[in-house]
């Protein structure tokens, strides 16, 4: 019961955190200074939540929620 909740609430967090990026490109894209740095920031920031984001969901699939919430239980 409760592992459910923390793999939806982890979703929940994880889509709010996908939305946030959306805003902070939109927000690359059209107020820039120039084309170079518009460029520049969008593959700097697109590369490093890009790993930051694959990163976090592999390493939350690895977690072995079933023997941490067996031992909070008890």
């Amino acid at each position: 019961m409760l592992i459910p909740l923390v793999q939806i609430l982890y979703f929940i967090v994880l889509g709010m955190m996908a939305l946030l990026s959306i805003f902070i490109v939109y927000h690359i894209i059209f107020y820039s200074y120039s084309t170079f740095s518009k460029l520049v920031t969008l593959a700097l920031f697109i590369s490093v939540a890009g790993v930051l984001f694959l990163t976090n969901f592999l390493l939350f699939t690895q977690l072995p929620l079933e023997d941490i919430f067996s031992k909070v239980m008890y």
